[in-house]
């Protein structure tokens, strides 16, 4: 399945709000999942925030970058979001854990470029 897919599929999506007035975790699992995809399987983590700042910008609302302080350094609460939806897709097996891929970059496994096929093909129903 070609990437431009993947763009489109991404440019597309509304993101929900949870209790807290912010985009939830599980909001980017799919987001980044798809994003990977059009990169070729990878991407640098600062390049991953970028593209979701790039497209989900007019979706976000004050409480997406209150900072939260919890954090050391502190950052925003939309990246500490994605962080952890990050870590939802290791712990599915569907991106490398640190450690197998170059530090900072963020890559798919078989089972993940899987994912984001059924995902993308979904989407085209």
């Amino acid at each position: 399945m070609p990437p431009e897919r993947a763009e489109n599929f991404l440019k597309s999506l509304r993101l929900h709000r949870g209790v807290l007035g912010s985009i939830e975790q599980d909001e980017f699992v799919d987001v980044i999942i798809a994003l990977l995809y059009a990169s070729g399987g990878q991407a640098r983590r600062q390049k991953v925030l970028d593209r979701i700042l790039n497209l989900f910008k007019p979706q976000f609302r004050e409480a997406d970058y209150e900072c939260l302080a919890s954090q050391n350094p502190p950052k925003e609460r939309w990246i500490h979001n994605v962080d952890w939806a990050k870590r939802k897709l290791v712990e599915k097996r569907l991106l490398l854990r640190p450690g197998q891929s170059p530090y900072g970059t963020w890559v798919l496994t078989e089972t993940g470029k899987t994912k984001a096929q059924i995902l993308l093909a979904a989407s085209q129903r």
